[in-house]
């Protein structure tokens, strides 16, 4: 016997199936919308973070350049230092070394072209060093000639001196022997002629130790100027990094027409200085 089961025929009016679907299409634009804002959030989380980093990485680099750029200047004047007789070749030796170390931070955070360029210009900076160095110690021992003759000429004139002391003491003593008074004068006028052959050996010494310094001034700074057009590269691409554009052709040429000036100031400030020497001659 079959047993039937009568369904009721329930009818959901329009208007609950127009709620039904009112509400999945404003649950489903409520979820694109958070989902759209959390995509939103990230993109700006992320901006964020990178706009951090790129601010960290560029007060490092700055920090490392500035102090990289003063390392630089201390360099190129330890360049022209190296004529300077009386300073010791370790205090110069240390001080390229020193700022030798503290280029070498832009190896840390420079870009392949700034290492590149601090690279090409401590190469070139250091085989300068060295021809200089080698050429300071000719003028180092002309310098060391100069100041012997000058301590011998002091020495020979605190002994005329003495011998002056005792002639004029002799003669207020009547009783002085007169042997002890002639050995007094030949003493005297001994002293005298060494003074003379000392002082004229001074003069031709110092005076070749004076073109020699000259000469090696004039090359430093030529050698120094060569030196400093290395710069320019160096500084145009920490420019880059940066993101402080500047014409870069009409940079180099400042800089080298400075370089140019630099030598012709040396030049002119040498040609000076002979100038007053031979009218003082």
């Amino acid at each position: 016997m079959a047993i039937f089961i009568q369904i009721p025929d329930w009818h959901i009016p329009d208007v609950v199936w127009g709620g039904i679907g009112g509400s999945l299409i404003t649950l489903l634009g409520a979820w694109l919308s958070n989902r759209n804002s959390r995509k939103q959030l990230r993109m700006q989380l992320d901006h964020a973070a990178r706009q951090d980093d790129r601010k960290r990485q560029m007060e490092l680099r700055k920090e490392v350049y500035v102090h990289a750029a003063e390392a630089i200047m201390r360099c190129n004047a330890t360049l022209l230092k190296l004529g300077n007789p009386d300073e010791s070749e370790s205090a110069l030796s240390n001080s390229i070394q020193d700022n030798f170390a503290t280029l070498a931070k832009t190896h840390v955070v420079g870009s392949e072209r700034t290492v590149e360029a601090v690279m090409t210009y401590q190469a070139t900076l250091a085989q300068a060093f060295a021809t200089l160095m080698v050429k300071r110690l000719s003028l180092k021992a002309r310098y060391g000639q100069v100041q012997s003759m000058a301590s011998e000429i002091r020495n020979e004139v605190a002994e005329r001196d003495r011998c002056l002391g005792q002639i004029k003491q002799s003669q207020l003593t009547v009783s002085l022997d007169a042997r002890v008074v002639d050995a007094l004068n030949r003493q005297m006028q001994e002293s005298q002629n060494r003074l003379r052959v000392l002082e004229a050996n001074h003069a031709e010494v110092s005076a070749a130790f004076g073109v020699d310094q000259r000469n090696f001034a004039l090359e430093a700074s030529r050698i120094g100027a060569d030196v400093s057009k290395l710069l320019a590269p160096a500084v145009l691409a920490v420019r880059a990094e940066m993101d402080l554009p500047i014409d870069g052709k009409a940079y180099i040429d400042m800089y080298e027409g400075a370089a140019v000036l630099a030598v012709k100031t040396v030049e002119q400030m040498v040609a000076g200085v002979e100038k007053f020497n031979s009218t003082d001659d």
